[in-house]
């Protein structure tokens, strides 16, 4: 693959650095450093064109590729600034008011010479070599014939999708530009044949892609005059549907009309209907001919030894055919090219040698690392190969791969986190998540994964659960395998990484609750610093860590954590745990009034407070249930309920239970109603205690509980 030169890639990041805002450019550019930096800008935005005036003193600009932008009148001064040699134009529509043909009665033409010469400064018009005007707009009558003395130094056109008809003919247009030495003229409809190209003596490069002639008898015989043709770009955009059926046979064709063209070096048949031996006939006919590609055609399987065949018939021919496409940008090529890797992978990979399979991983990474923005296809097909096919599950693959997997790995990560299209990023994170699964599961006996490769996976793997990329039970499994691979070196690492802690706390806060637990251990485990011969899985062990932890990092994730281990932990281990200095600890985040954004931290506590008098194991009753009364009567804590079931059924099912438990109790009920996970069972449990032992609380506890199950027996 070609890989970019440093100038490229330094360009590159001027661009960024001129997007971010980073950069201000305070010397002037030469003219190739312009155009390259210009050219990486309007990739990264295409309304970048926006900020050419800010920045035209700095860069000298002499080409401009405008296809992808939209621009307005106010965008046309600023051009003209510019001393152009080349210049490509997209959509004009928008300018159909501000320069209209007063000639066209229907109103849907534009003048585009009148267009051109407020464009273009009056070096420009001297200087201008190439002129892009492709689209379905039309121009006014014989636009060409202006233009050709508004531009005298014209050698290049582009006018693909246009329309020929009666008022823009192929062959005036051909007379009006004899200079030409490159001409575009693909997807363009109308044209019954190619008379008058002859015209063009100086022509080096024609390209014109599906484009069919009316005329299928010498339509294409005017070819054999251009003596200087060195290019042909012929091939299709559309897949063929079958040999007899297609109609697009240009090779046939050509054969027919008897066309030589005896300077020719190239020709690209790609996707276009042609057999072996037509393909055959026609290098024969053409003597200088270097260089042909028959990608995705009946010759695809096929080798001709003579000259250089660009198909998949060999596994070189595939990286050379794909590196062809990325530099054509042609992305329907480059699908198919990426179609035949993955079937290497997928089943062929046996029949590979190693050399092989190492360049063709070297080729999907070069996409990832040098794709432009318009290759986010390709990209996923890199993607879809790494995450799908068989052979990367393979211990061939581990054999010959495993130190450099864990770059793999990162280099796919943060390829996609970088992908802006929402479409491709939907699909590309649940590959992402196969492949860290894979890279995990490489790990064999007597290897570790680098620690800083192993902080990256865990790290990146808890990002993608919290931003919804991938399920808890997808992360976990990395995690826990993560967790297992471990060194114990690796878990002093991980231990000091307070970082990752608070993320998996986080997960504790989003996830739902049956994923408590195995989080839980992951976190306890890490704070520990993974000692295996000390480490005891009970909920006592876990709630000490996590309290040092708390006692350190006081946040509401953490206290969430603790209210887990408490309703998990048994009365002795409750006992234990809840030692004077904790208590003493945790009542000093209720000793104050708190405002709406405090209440948080004390809400959690009162809760935990309300499962230890649940569970009968705090001697001082009394002060823990004054503080419970107090906080239901002076805080509105309607946006914090307790949001797990189990938790409101421990206390409402709980002899131990104070009024004010239950009351604390039932106001989550009311607040949360059919939100509160579990609130079926807990409606039930309501109902059952309303009917029996509801009877032993005072009346107006009775009351409250009656008229919650009431309101949400109606909210059913």
């Amino acid at each position: 693959m070609v890989i970019p030169t440093l100038f490229q890639l330094a360009s590159k990041a001027v661009a960024q650095g001129i997007d971010d805002r980073k950069i201000k450019m305070k010397f002037i550019l030469d003219t190739e450093s312009s155009n390259a930096v210009f050219r990486e800008l309007l990739k990264l935005y295409p309304e970048h064109i926006r900020r050419l005036k800010e920045f035209r003193n700095r860069l000298k600009v002499d080409k401009m590729d405008l296809r992808k932008c939209r621009i307005d009148k106010e965008d046309v001064p600023n051009i003209q600034t510019s001393n152009l040699r080349s210049l490509t134009l997209g959509e004009l529509s928008q300018l159909r008011d501000e320069f209209p043909d007063w000639y066209d009665g229907s109103n849907k033409s534009i003048n585009i010479v009148r267009l051109l010469h407020r464009l273009m400064n009056r070096n420009s018009r001297k200087m201008m070599t190439h002129l892009g005007i492709s689209g379905k707009q039309e121009f006014g009558m014989s636009w060409e014939k202006h233009i050709t003395k508004l531009l005298p130094n014209l050698l290049s056109i582009e006018i693909s999708s246009k329309i020929f008809h009666e008022r823009f003919q192929f062959s005036k247009f051909c007379i009006a530009f004899p200079n030409l030495q490159v001409l575009d003229i693909s997807f363009t409809t109308g044209l019954t044949n190619l008379k008058g190209i002859k015209q063009l003596k100086n022509l080096q490069k024609l390209t014109m892609r599906d484009v069919r002639l009316k005329d299928k008898e010498d339509g294409y015989r005017e070819l054999s005059q251009l003596k200087h043709l060195k290019y042909l770009d012929v091939s299709s955009k559309i897949k063929p549907t079958g040999y007899a059926y297609n109609p697009h046979r240009i090779i046939a064709a050509l054969l027919a009309d008897k066309v030589r063209m005896q300077s020719l070096e190239f020709v690209n048949c790609s996707m276009t209907s042609v057999m072996e031996h037509e393909l055959r006939g026609f290098i024969q006919n053409h003597p200088k001919l270097e260089t042909v590609v028959a990608i995705d055609t009946e010759c695809e399987k096929g080798s001709i030894h003579e000259i250089n065949v660009l198909n998949n018939s060999s596994v070189e021919n595939i990286i050379k055919s794909l590196e062809y496409t990325l530099l054509t940008n042609n992305e329907a090529l480059s699908k198919h090219c990426m179609f035949h890797i993955f079937k290497l992978f997928e089943s062929d990979h046996e029949k590979l040698q190693d050399s092989e399979i190492d360049d063709c991983l070297k080729t999907l990474c070069h996409v990832l690392r040098h794709g432009s923005k318009e290759n986010s296809v390709v990209k996923y097909s890199a993607f879809h190969i790494f995450a799908e096919a068989k052979f990367f599950e393979t211990n061939r693959f581990i054999a010959l791969f495993s130190s450099e997997v864990p770059a793999i790995t990162t280099l796919f990560y943060r390829t996609g986190r970088s992908m802006k299209y929402k479409w491709v990023t939907k699909y590309v994170f649940p590959l992402l998540v196969k492949i860290f699964e894979r890279t995990v599961n490489s790990v064999t006996l007597g290897r570790l994964i680098p620690t800083k490769h192993l902080n990256f996976l865990m790290e990146e793997t808890i990002s993608m659960i919290a931003d919804r990329h991938a399920t808890p039970r997808q992360g976990l499994r990395i995690l826990e395998k993560s967790d297992r691979l471990m060194s114990w070196e690796q878990y002093q690492v991980i231990s000091r990484d307070s970082e990752m802690i608070v993320k998996l706390f986080k997960l504790v806060d989003d996830s739902h609750f049956y994923y408590y637990e195995r989080i839980i251990d992951l976190a306890s485990k890490f704070m520990q610093k993974g000692n295996s011969d000390d480490y005891d899985y009970n909920y006592a062990r876990k709630f000490n860590l996590v309290f040092q932890y708390f006692k350190e990092v006081p946040q509401l994730r953490v206290l969430k954590v603790l209210r887990h281990l408490t309703g998990m932990m048994s009365e002795n281990q409750s006992k234990e745990c809840y030692t004077e200095e904790v208590l003493e600890n945790l009542m000093s985040y209720t000793d104050n009034d708190c405002s709406d954004q405090e209440i948080g931290i004390p809400f959690m506590v009162i809760s935990i407070f309300c499962l230890l008098l649940a569970k009968n194991v705090i001697a001082d009753r009394e002060n823990i249930n004054s503080r419970i009364k107090k906080f239901c009567i002076d805080m509105d804590f309607s946006h914090f309920v307790l949001d797990h079931g189990h938790i409101v059924n421990m206390i409402l099912t709980s002899r131990y239970s104070t009024d004010d438990c239950i009351v604390f109790a039932i106001r989550s009920i009311e607040k949360s109603s059919r939100r509160l996970d579990g609130f079926k069972e807990v409606f039930r449990t309501l109902k059952n205690l309303l009917d029996g032992r509801f009877r032993e609380y005072k009346t107006e506890t009775r009351e409250y509980a009656e008229r919650v199950y009431i309101k949400c027996k109606n909210d059913q």
